[in-house]
């Protein structure tokens, strides 16, 4: 059940809890806020939401470790840069708090084939196959689905 609050003549509901999957990728959205146009329909909190959660999870937070080398490929920690053993790829829970304008805070879960780098100990997730950021974008997609959240 949602929480309703009120904010500049919008009504605003705080779902508490919405997961999608998709391939090897899983998310999981804790208490996040989005407008509400009548009792059936949620929408994004504003236009720019969708985009603006895409640029922090791959951008500002660095989900994905950097594949590097021309001819012999390594992983790298997209923090620290050290290089990441890829023997120790399991699956891995990265969790982040986040703030979307003047909203209150909600929690972004993303379970992903990931690596803990033995260095800063930054949890990188590991595309080897070439389709990781696709399956998370779809479960992000199914997660707001679930909740028939429109953009």
């Amino acid at each position: 059940m949602a929480n309703k609050i009120g904010m500049k003549n919008k009504k605003y509901v705080t779902v508490p809890l919405m997961t999608g999957t998709d391939g090897d990728a899983s998310v999981r959205f804790v208490n996040t806020t989005f407008q509400e146009r009548d009792d059936s329909a949620k929408y994004f909190a504003d236009p720019d939401f969708g985009a603006w959660l895409l640029e922090k999870i791959y951008n500002e937070n660095r989900l994905l470790a950097n594949k590097k080398g021309l001819f012999k490929k390594k992983w790298c920690c997209s923090s620290c840069n050290t290089e990441l053993n890829i023997n120790s790829i399991k699956l891995q829970q990265i969790e982040n708090e986040l703030q979307y304008k003047n909203l209150p805070v909600f929690i972004i879960q993303i379970t992903i084939p990931a690596i803990e780098c033995s260095n800063c100990k930054k949890v990188c997730g590991i595309d080897i196959k070439g389709s990781l950021q696709y399956h998370l974008n779809e479960a992000i997609m199914h997660a707001f689905s679930s909740q028939n959240i429109k953009p």
